[in-house]
């Protein structure tokens, strides 16, 4: 998403990363680690500071006041608070709802994570009984945000097509790292006494023990792989009820995999209406199970307009558009909306300098 928003934007980005740290590390060090590195480069002109759910805003704004009076946006790729009715408080998960409070807006990669962040917020601040934390939630709604991540499809395209030949029905693509090998596996045993002849190109490390099954496992981290893979498989199959987001669906789609996903999670924002009867199952085996004997009857089954149509709002092009619209908002007439900070930027706006 970084790498398409900085190609496809009309502003000029500064990016600063850390190496690679767990999710806890980077939540409780990265404002520090960040503020340090700032504290050698001063900020001077910056517009609008960009930061993901892995940042605690909060600090980052404690550690560099300069920083107070420039809009803010969080985007939540991902988020720590903990699920309703976990018992106790989670630390790291409040971070969170406090960078999602102190921002100027707050992005989700979908409506369902929005959704579900919300219920988590709310549910944290009824099992606290500091009223800080209570106080994190008023205001929050007029922050929220739903923008869908940029995604260079028009690459995925390209690097797909050095694969010429047709879509095999008869192979599916399956990201399987947040588990659902067992709802696969056993869907595939009640289609066929053996899965001879049938091909699943995975991520992750579920293996589906099948006679007959050919199995290859993928990366996660070699996306090329996994787009060739795409362009082979006639299905891409989803097996998480509660996914916030699924990229290698989109990816899979957008080279002409057919859909057979969980009526859950984010995948009915995905799936076009019309096609919800014929692309989401129940997230059960037997469900699962009916939806690819439903695509095998019918093997011409292609991704037509109406599908692609859906995939548009996640194209980078298009995307950019509308979040470098949005970020010249906040620039020009966003007012930090930060307990006790008010003040209006008055910004050439050609181009913008963003912070990430």
């Amino acid at each position: 998403m970084l790498d398409a928003m900085v190609r496809c934007s009309r502003h000029r980005w500064t990016v600063l990363k850390l190496p690679p740290r767990r999710v806890e590390r980077r939540l409780t060090s990265a404002a520090r680690w960040f503020a340090e590195l700032l504290s050698r480069h001063p900020v001077r002109g910056v517009d609008v500071v960009f930061v993901s759910d892995a940042m605690a805003l909060t600090d980052l704004l404690h550690y560099v006041p300069a920083l107070l009076d420039v809009p803010a946006v969080a985007y939540f790729h991902d988020n720590h608070l903990p699920q309703p009715g976990v018992s106790g408080e989670d630390e790291l998960g409040l971070i969170n709802l406090q960078t999602a409070s102190v921002a100027t807006e707050a992005w989700f990669n979908s409506t369902f994570h929005l959704k579900t962040f919300l219920a988590r917020a709310g549910a944290a601040a009824k099992r606290s009984n500091d009223p800080a934390v209570h106080n994190l939630l008023s205001g929050l709604m007029r922050k929220l945000q739903v923008v869908h991540p940029p995604m260079d499809l028009a690459l995925i395209q390209r690097v797909s097509a050095a694969y010429t030949g047709e879509h095999d029905p008869y192979m599916i693509f399956a990201d399987l790292r947040g588990g659902g090998a067992g709802v696969l596996g056993e869907a595939l045993r009640q289609l066929t006494p053996t899965c001879e002849g049938i091909e699943l190109a995975s991520v992750g490390n579920g293996e589906i023990p099948a006679d007959g099954l050919l199995q290859r496992t993928i990366p996660g981290a070699d996306e090329i792989a996994q787009v060739h893979a795409m362009r082979k498989a006639g299905v891409v199959v989803g097996t998480r009820t509660d996914a916030l987001y699924d990229p290698q669906a989109i990816w899979a789609m957008a080279v002409g995999c057919w859909p057979v996903l969980p009526a859950a999670g984010f995948y009915p924002e995905l799936v076009p209406e019309s096609l919800h009867d014929a692309c989401l199952y129940d997230g059960t085996a037997n469900g699962l199970a009916e939806k690819l004997s439903a695509f095998w009857r019918r093997r011409d089954r292609a991704v037509g307009r109406e599908m692609a149509k859906s995939l548009r709002s996640f194209d980078a092009l298009t995307a950019c558009r509308d979040i470098d619209a949005r970020l010249e908002k906040l620039a020009e007439h966003g007012t930090t909306l930060r307990p006790g900070v008010v003040g209006t930027l008055q910004l050439d706006l050609s181009p913008l300098e963003l912070r990430v």
